[in-house]
C-alpha cells in the first residue's frame, strides 16, 4: 500500500549513515504490529545485505534487554561472548557496537513512557534505523516521522492477515482459508474490531537467531458460533 513504501521511503534505507527514528501510533489493537510487521516484509529488507536486522519486545525493561541480547547472542555473537553472566558489560558492548556501525535496523515494539530510559541507554540515537510502535510516544522516542493509525476497515483486516499469512502460523490450529472465511463472515465491525483486539503478539527467535514477533488470531466466540453454522 501506498502507506507502507512511504514508510519505508521514510527511513531511507538507501542511506545508511543517515539515523531514522519513525514512531507507529495508534490505540490498543488497532493493528501498530501488524502494519509494521507488513512493511519489514517490503522485498528492500531482503536486499539489505550486512545489516543487522531485529525486532526487541519493549513490553517491559526487563523484555527489552532480553530479546536485544537474544538478537545479538544470534546474529553478532562476538559483541557478547563472554558476557552470558553479565548482562550490564553485555549491553554496554551491544551499545559501543550500535554506536560505531551505521548498517542496522531494530523495530521496537509496543514502547511505552515508563521504557523509554532503556530505550535511550542502549539505543543510540545518532546511528542506526529504527521504527518504533507506541499506544504513547513521546518526543525521545523520535521525531523523524510520525504516523498514526486509525482502526482498520473490515476488509483491510482480512487482507492484511490473508496477506501475512498468519494462518500459517496457526497451522495446527486453522488452515488459512478456514482463517479467511471466519473473518470475512463477521459483517459487524464492531465485532470483527474484537477480534482484532484478540490478536496475540508472542515474541520468538527464528532459525538465525533474530528476535521477531509471529502474530496469530486468537478465534472470537462470534468467530467459532460462525465456524460451526459453516460446517453443519
Amino acid at each position: 500500500s501506498k502507506q507502507i513504501q512511504h514508510v519505508v521511503d521514510q527511513l531511507k534505507l538507501d542511506a545508511p549513515t543517515t539515523p531514522i527514528r519513525i514512531v507507529v501510533s495508534g490505540v490498543a489493537g488497532v493493528g501498530k504490529d501488524t502494519f509494521v510487521a507488513e512493511c519489514v516484509r517490503h522485498k528492500v529488507f531482503s536486499t539489505l545485505d550486512g545489516w543487522l536486522q531485529g525486532w526487541i519486545v519493549a513490553t517491559s525493561r526487563g523484555s527489552f534487554e532480553q530479546t536485544l541480547f537474544e538478537l545479538f547472542r544470534g546474529r553478532w555473537a562476538g559483541v557478547v561472548a563472554g558476557c552470558e553472566n553479565d548482562r550490564a558489560k553485555a549491553l554496554g558492548n551491544i551499545r559501543e557496537w550500535l554506536e560505531t556501525h551505521d548498517r542496522w535496523f531494530l523495530v521496537i515494539e509496543d514502547l511505552l513512557p515508563a521504557e523509554v530510559e532503556a530505550f535511550e541507554k542502549w539505543i543510540p540515537k545518532n546511528k542506526g534505523k529504527v521504527l518504533i510502535t507506541s499506544k504513547s510516544p513521546t518526543p525521545e522516542m523520535g521525531t523523524n516521522g510520525r504516523i498514526e493509525l486509525e482502526p482498520f476497515q473490515p476488509d483491510m483486516c482480512v487482507t492484511l492477515w490473508g496477506r501475512m499469512g498468519v494462518a500459517r502460523s496457526l497451522a495446527k490450529i486453522m488452515p488459512e482459508d478456514e482463517l479467511k472465511k471466519r473473518l470475512e463472515s463477521v459483517a459487524d465491525e464492531n465485532t470483527l474490531k474484537q477480534a482484532c483486539d484478540g490478536t496475540v503478539q508472542a515474541g520468538v527467535l527464528d532459525d538465525s537467531g533474530h528476535a521477531t514477533t509471529v502474530p496469530y488470531a486468537a478465534p472470537t466466540k462470534t468467530n467459532e458460533s460462525a465456524g460451526s453454522k459453516q460446517k453443519r
